[in-house]
Parts: C-alpha cells; structure tokens; sequence
C-alpha cells in the first residue's frame, strides 16, 4: 500500500522540486499529492487521509489560526481540526535556518532549506514508525575530551559527530579551471553545513552574482582590519570577529562575506592579509564551518591553501582543463618545499561536479541549487571525507 504525501505551498516551483525529488530518490511506494491552497487540502481531506503533510509555516499561522479566516470568514478552527484528524504527522515548512524541533503532539518544524536527503531520510523513519528525538546538544563524556558531540537532525540518522569545541573547519572550493562548479559547490556546502552548526562563505571570487556589489565586502573588510591590526605586519592584535558582525550579509538564509566589487580590489589584498582574517574566523569567530570560494586573483595562493582543513577541487575531463591541473601542480611544486607540497595535495580532492541546470536567472538558480544534482553530489563528498 502506498503511503501519501502531502505538499502544500504557494510556491508552485518549490512544490514540482520537492515532488520530483522524492519520486526520484523513493524505494519505497509514495503517492505525492500537491496542494496550492488550504481549500484543496480540505477538500482532499474529506474523502482520503494524508500519512504526511508538509506545510509551508506561515499557510498554517495565517490561513488556520483559531477563529474566522479574515478573508473567507470561515471557521477555520473546525478546518485544522480536519487536518489533525486525518493526517499522521505535519511537518511544518520555517524560513528559518536550522535543524529540526518538535511542534505539537505530532507535528515537527523544520527549515524549507534543508537538504532533500535529510528532508527524505526523516519522511522514511516517520513512516518506518521510529521516535524522533528533539534537537538538544549533550556533551561529550569522555574524560579528559576536548570535543563536544551534537545530536539533532544527525542524531535522526544514527549519526553522530564529534567537533573540536574551539576551533572552526576551513573548507576551501577552489579550481584553476573555469565553468566548473567551484562557486555553486561552495554555496551549496555552505546551506547544508548550516543545517548543522553556523557556517559562513567567505566570496573570494572576481566576479560572484549575487554575492558582491555590496559597500560592506571582502576588500573593506581587510582594509577596516588592516588599520587595527597591522596586518600587513606581524603584529596581529587578535579580537573577537563579534566586532565585525556587520560585515556579514544574508541572502536567503545563507550567510557570506560578500566579494569585493572590483578585481583591482582583490588582487590588492595580499595572502598575509587574507591568512590572518581566515585565522581569525576560524579561532575567533562563532562559525563552525568557514567555506572559502578561492579565486585565481590571490597572490600567493598556497599560503590559503595550507590553512585549509579541506579543498575541493572542481576539475573538467578536456585536454585543456588537464593541462591547467598540470600546470597548478608544477607551480605549487616550485614555489613549496616537497615536504609541504605533500601534505597540502593530500588535503585537495579533485571532483568532477554534475553540469549546471538551465534556470530563468541567477537567483533562482541559486535557490534551487538545494533540489539539484549538484546538492546531492555534494552531500556525497561531506560523507565521502567524513565531515
């Protein structure tokens, strides 16, 4: 018998990838029934029962708060409770970053940017039956341990990681070839890292969409550092990066350093400079996970590199993309010692990401990168390297 899913949101496109995303990865018997409004639901609800609703949050405050509807003056209480009857459990859509917390008797809030893997993974122990447990944080018990485990969304799983308490990981997304995927891995990394502790891209790129043309970027950044700290000398006076919060932008749900507006800009910012804000983020900083779209424009690129926990490198099977991999190795070999040189290629894994998919522009392209073969490829590499 199949189970049924029901989604319900007003945004249609968000809807059809969601749809299509189950069907796609379900071994298990699905029906998916898609609804654009409260009346639909109610509707199907009076003849058929759902196993589980996924709800877009606002559409349950608003449409089903207790009282009269203000549009339709009907007695919506009566209409949740039609829901309630004939539905298993509600999984109610936030806006919001993070993990997953319990709403009701049977009902769960999770964010709508969730990875559609993890979003799948919990439908399957929902209609498995299993208990899900809220999201908490314990401590690590082990005597004399330095690290601290989360259990949440990971714990859903059977999961569980253990992480340095003070230190961030530097993830860094970097590639000599062109048009392949470099900053649309580092976005999509960034989004599902975050579903697990605060993480921060950092747009290093010439050119990077919709992360750059801000006043406040990457190159004032460096500047407004440079002239506390002397960064250009060694005296670094370490501060909290708490003070340069403002920096920080938002962009649906993503949080980012924006890129500086010009190349002139960028290739003025030296490698010390660079090294020390990453320093900086990663000791200073209360972002768990540091992803760094690198650009060919830092001088010096080895320095960044070698403070790096982990480099993905984006390649492309071409004669032309393999002579510039070719000639990224001979240059880091001639400028690094051969010990050095060893043990940063051990920490650059070169991948060959899925092609970029057709969409109307530039932001929506980046709002369904979460639905696309790129999220699923990188999701495989976070296991793959076990971070």
């Amino acid at each position: 018998m199949n189970s049924v899913i029901g989604i319900c949101d007003s945004n249609a496109v968000y809807m059809k990838k969601l749809a299509e995303s189950f069907m796609h990865k379900s071994d298990i018997p699905l029906q998916i029934m898609t609804f654009s409004d409260g009346s639909q639901l109610i509707e199907y609800l009076k003849e058929h029962s759902l196993d589980i609703l996924i709800a877009d949050g606002v559409f349950l405050q608003e449409y089903f708060n207790q009282g009269q509807h203000v549009d339709t003056g009907k007695d919506t209480s009566r209409q949740m409770e039609v829901i309630k009857q004939h539905t298993r459990y509600i999984l109610e859509l936030s806006d919001e970053k993070g993990g997953m917390e319990k709403s009701g008797d049977f009902g769960f809030r999770i964010s709508r940017y969730q990875s559609s893997v993890e979003l799948f993974t919990l439908i399957r122990q929902l209609l498995a039956g299993n208990r899900i447990p809220e999201n908490r944080e314990k401590k690590n018990l082990k005597a004399g341990s330095n690290c601290r485990t989360f259990l949440g969304v990971q714990e859903m799983y059977g999961v569980q990681k253990q992480y340095e308490a003070q230190d961030g990981y530097i993830i860094t997304v970097y590639s000599p070839v062109n048009r392949c995927g470099k900053t649309s891995l580092a976005v999509i990394l960034t989004e599902i890292l975050n579903q697990r502790e605060p993480s921060l891209m950092v747009c290093m790129d010439h050119y990077s969409a919709v992360f750059s043309g801000e006043d406040q970027n990457l190159a004032e950044l460096i500047y407004h550092l440079s002239g506390e700290n002397n960064l250009r000398t060694k005296e670094t006076v370490f501060r909290d990066f708490t003070e340069y919060e403002n920096y920080i932008k938002i962009w649906e749900g993503l949080s980012y350093i924006a890129a500086s507006k010009t190349v002139a800009d960028l290739v003025q910012i030296s490698s010390d400079q660079m090294c020390r804000l990453v320093d900086m983020l990663k000791h200073r900083s209360r972002y768990r996970y540091i992803i760094m779209d690198l650009s060919e424009g830092m001088e010096n690129i080895h320095k960044i590199l070698e403070q790096s926990d982990c480099i993905f490198m984006p390649v492309l099977d071409d004669c032309i993309s393999r002579c510039k991999i070719e000639m990224f190795d001979q240059h880091m070999q001639s400028v690094m010692e051969s010990e050095k040189w060893k043990r940063l290629s051990a920490r650059i894994h070169r991948i060959q990401l899925p092609p970029a998919f057709e969409t109307g522009d530039i932001e929506n392209y980046y709002r369904e990168l979460a639905w696309s073969d790129q999220a699923k490829a990188a999701e495989e590499l976070l296991e793959k390297y076990y971070i």
